[in-house]
């Protein structure tokens, strides 16, 4: 399952037991399909603008889940790092502030979507129109399709949030290192609020550009919550920067936790220090999961220690 005080991932990503079969819930094509784009022009609003989010999700007037991304992480999607900045060091704010000054990008930038009937869908559109323009330095756009007959998408966006599925995304591991790049991410589950997301964002950043590492971020936003995944990119050819981007995960994990903000995945790695900082009444989370797998599992057979999992005959 997950880290974090969540089961139900034992029924898709246990150790507990082999997935053979699985359902996928679709619905009908709608009359419209409206991806969206929300741009912030500032880091000053970003706390503002979390908290002009978080009623629009638990609402349902932004039905599906926004990606919110910083200026590194929209410029990964479509450049490697030496066509903005060629340093070793991290990027200059004034780097950053060039990435966010291209059209459709921004120190912060949205991307979400409105599906349904054309009513439906128009008075949704205006609702979130007039909530996201009045933060300061934020604007607003959308595109129309006919949800029964789309296009042939080229933003690769648009392709994911029309249920799509595409890789076109993987192009930010490339930002150091190319082809060669690699990725750790570091995924906290935090409030949607103006204080959690400027604190989580500061911590990450902070801790990424002491190593000389971007700060690149890409926040995935559910009805109640988001996950502030911090893409630690790194170039695996140049062994210095690898070391860095690990030493930089691992120092993350323990100044989270304290903040309140735990990791719902983790590279293998830090799969042993997540689970132990989820630490309420002596560990008892663990302490549970390790009794279902002693049941279920009891020859420890199947992924023995995923997400700090351990059966008995490894304890």
């Amino acid at each position: 399952n997950s880290c974090g005080p969540s089961w139900d991932g034992i029924f898709t990503q246990s150790n507990f037991g082999i997935v053979t079969k699985m359902g996928v819930s679709l619905f009908h094509a709608p009359e419209v399909y409206a991806p969206g784009w929300f741009m912030l022009d500032n880091e000053e609003h970003f706390g503002t603008f979390l908290e002009t989010l978080r009623p629009l999700m638990i609402d349902g007037t932004i039905p599906n889940q926004p990606m919110i991304i910083n200026a590194v992480c929209a410029a990964s999607a479509f450049w490697e790092r030496s066509h903005w900045y060629q340093g070793a060091d991290s990027i200059p704010e004034e780097i950053i502030d060039k990435i966010a000054a291209t059209p459709g990008f921004g120190r912060w930038v949205m991307r979400f979507a409105l599906y349904g009937d054309a009513p439906v869908v128009a008075h949704n559109r205006a609702k979130i129109e007039k909530a996201l323009t009045a933060i300061p330095g934020g604007s607003v756009m959308f595109d129309e399709f006919d949800g029964r007959n789309l296009p042939e998408f080229e933003n690769p966006h648009h392709r994911v949030q029309a249920g799509i599925p595409s890789m076109a995304l993987d192009q930010m591991t490339r930002w150091y290192g190319g082809e060669e790049g690699g990725h750790i991410g570091f995924s906290c589950a935090t409030p949607i609020s103006g204080k959690d997301g400027p604190a989580i964002r500061d911590l990450t950043r902070g801790v990424l550009n002491e190593r000389g590492l971007d700060y690149s971020a890409a926040i995935i936003v559910g009805k109640r919550s988001m996950i502030h995944v911090a893409l630690v990119v790194f170039d695996t050819k140049d062994e210095v920067q690898t070391r860095n981007a690990y030493a930089a995960t691992k120092a993350m994990l323990e100044p989270a936790a304290k903040l309140g903000y735990g990791e719902y995945r983790s590279h293998l790695d830090f799969m042993d220090d997540v689970a132990s900082l989820y630490d309420f009444n002596d560990n008892i989370q663990r302490r549970f999961a390790e009794k279902i797998k002693d049941c279920l599992d009891p020859n420890g057979i199947l992924s023995p220690g995923k997400q700090g999992i351990w059966p008995a005959n490894y304890r």
